[in-house]
């Protein structure tokens, strides 16, 4: 159930991913203390949601000046 979440939540970040990797270990963990049920899950939001609250605050990675050379 939390692995379907994340895996859905991870597909809506747009972030570097070693930050994205850092967001989805913090949202697991509160899942966890939370209880880790169908409940837990809906309190914390539908992952589109969640994903675009962190997408907000986190800086979209952009291409390496390199790349574009």
């Amino acid at each position: 159930m939390i692995d379907d979440y994340l895996a859905e939540l991870s597909r809506h970040l747009s972030a570097w991913p070693w930050r994205r990797r850092r967001i989805l270990a913090e949202v697991a963990e509160h899942l966890r203390d939370a209880g880790a049920d169908e409940g837990a899950i809906a309190r914390f939001g539908a992952p589109e949601e969640v994903a675009m609250r962190f997408n907000e605050v986190t800086p979209a990675p952009r291409p390496r000046l390199a790349a574009l050379a």
